[in-house]
């Protein structure tokens, strides 16, 4: 296959603001199924796209909690890479090469190889000619080369942001970029109501109690853990989910939230704005102490409060 690379890189770089080093694990998936394994394992339909392209997807066990939450890149329908949890690192590839049986797949572990960096831009109107380029990355699905990766990821203090997956050739050129602060990057995230490894994506939830239900297809037909996953959406069986928190006293992951001297829920994530001295995070929540208004906001133990997601900044 011929060496495709992402045209206007260095344009890119120019206009980023900021940028977050990810220590994400990624793995090479090749062989003649490997694609179709892939769909067979996880909940979303990774078979719709074409080449060159990419889809989030979760992969569950039988009772539907969550291994990992990955993006799957197809560079060809042979050869994939899986982007996830670094803490699956070793015991993700022993599960997928538990359920290869007489297909054609083998799995390697390439992290080292690459670079996983989530990019801030500032909005399109700021750069004129080169705002272009930033709506254009924003808008596509996926753009996929060779060695580098770029897909749209969430809004971040009202800016655009890409996430991008580079080879560790194409890191370089971040060095002279200004590094975004781990408690910025998780207080944008917390906002929108993004997730991430070791707090929200962890096996004590299902995708759909973490606001994972956009990387789960209800009709591509089976996969490991469907069925209990259909069960939940079809007879309305959730119950719990992911909620923001606001607070003026320290929150901590792993906090209970406490209504009427009760544990209904987990603070699963939870960051200091430094500018408001306000505490905000992440919790997952017993949906029925919301009663008819999910949409209000909830106040709860002292001056704790569930707020709807994505969080208002106030």
């Amino acid at each position: 296959m011929q060496n495709r690379k992402i045209e206007n890189l260095d344009r890119l770089i120019a206009t980023a603001r900021a940028v977050y080093p990810l220590q994400w694990a990624v793995w090479r998936l090749e062989g003649r199924d490997a694609r179709d394994l892939v769909q067979r394992l996880s909940t979303n339909d990774v078979m719709s796209g074409g080449e060159q392209s990419a889809v989030w997807t979760v992969f569950v066990n039988e009772k539907a909690r969550i291994l990992n939450v990955a993006l799957v890149v197809i560079i060809t329908p042979t050869n994939l890479l899986i982007v996830g949890d670094p803490a699956q690192r070793e015991a993700f590839p022993r599960w997928i090469r538990r359920n290869v049986f007489i297909e054609d797949v083998r799995i390697q572990d390439e992290t080292d190889r690459w670079s996983v960096i989530f990019v801030v831009h500032s909005t399109s109107e700021t750069y004129d000619s080169t705002g272009d380029l930033v709506a254009h990355y924003a808008q596509v699905a996926a753009a996929v080369a060779d060695d580098q990766v770029i897909l749209p990821y969430f809004p971040f203090d009202g800016k655009t942001t890409t996430l991008w997956i580079v080879s560790r050739s194409s890191a370089q050129p971040w060095d002279g970029v200004e590094r975004l602060s781990e408690a910025a990057y998780h207080s944008g995230r917390i906002r929108q109501g993004i997730g991430t490894y070791g707090a929200e994506w962890i096996s004590a939830f299902n995708p759909l109690e973490v606001g994972l239900r956009g990387m789960v297809s209800f009709d591509k037909g089976c996969y490991i853990g469907q069925e209990v996953i259909a069960r939940i959406d079809s007879y309305g069986k959730l119950q719990r989910s992911l909620y923001g928190v606001r607070s003026t006293t320290p929150l901590t992951a792993g906090q209970p939230v406490v209504v009427d001297g009760q544990s209904v829920g987990t603070v699963t994530s939870a960051v200091l704005d430094s500018l408001t001295g306000r505490w905000e995070g992440l919790a997952v929540v017993r949906r029925e102490i919301w009663g008819k208004a999910p949409s209000s906001v909830l106040s709860v133990t002292g001056d704790m409060q569930l707020v709807p997601l994505p969080m208002e900044e106030k």
